[in-house]
């Protein structure tokens, strides 16, 4: 991490041909030291129930589509009629 002209964290970037580099600083360390364990503990777990949500959206819409083509490859029988 680069410092800045204050000796804080500086925020850099670097354009290649290919690729975009962007470096922040690590806020994780200071999440170690400044919350109390409780707190992480319960950010933990309800960021664990959202992702546990997201799950049963993406389930249901798996099921949804393996239905659809369940049922598109039944044969159905159309009645045209011929003038």
């Amino acid at each position: 991490m680069e410092q800045g002209a204050n000796g804080g964290a500086r925020v850099t970037a670097e354009a290649g041909r290919e690729e975009v580099v962007i470096r922040l600083p690590n806020v994780f360390g200071w999440f170690e030291r400044a919350l109390p364990e409780e707190f992480r503990t319960h950010m933990r777990a309800a960021r664990r129930e959202q992702l546990l949500a997201l799950r049963s959206l993406i389930d249901a819409a798996i099921e949804r589509t393996e239905r659809s083509d369940q049922e598109g490859r039944k044969r159905r029988r159309v009645e045209i009629e011929v003038d």
